[in-house]
C-alpha cells in the first residue's frame, strides 16, 4: 500500500496499535526469504512490538522505501 501511495502521491493515514497489543512482548521467527509473499514482504520477526506507523517508519528507513 505504502508503494502504490508513493506511486500515485496519495497521502496514507495509520490508525495504528503495537503488535502485539502491549508493544513490549517480542517473540516468533525471523521470515524466511524462501517465504516471501504478499502477505510476508520483509525479514522481520513475527511479534515485533512495533506499531504499524513505527513499522512503516523503520521500512522506509531500513528499505529506501522512499516514502516518508
Amino acid at each position: 500500500m505504502i508503494r502504490a501511495c508513493r506511486e500515485f502521491g496519495k497521502k496514507v493515514v495509520v490508525l495504528d496499535r503495537p503488535n502485539p497489543i502491549n508493544g513490549v512482548n517480542i517473540e516468533g521467527n525471523i521470515l524466511d526469504d524462501k517465504f516471501c509473499s504478499f502477505v510476508g514482504q520483509y525479514l522481520i520477526i513475527v511479534r515485533h512490538g512495533l506499531t504499524i506507523g513505527e513499522l512503516a517508519i523503520f521500512l522506509n528507513n531500513e528499505i529506501a522505501l522512499g516514502v516518508i
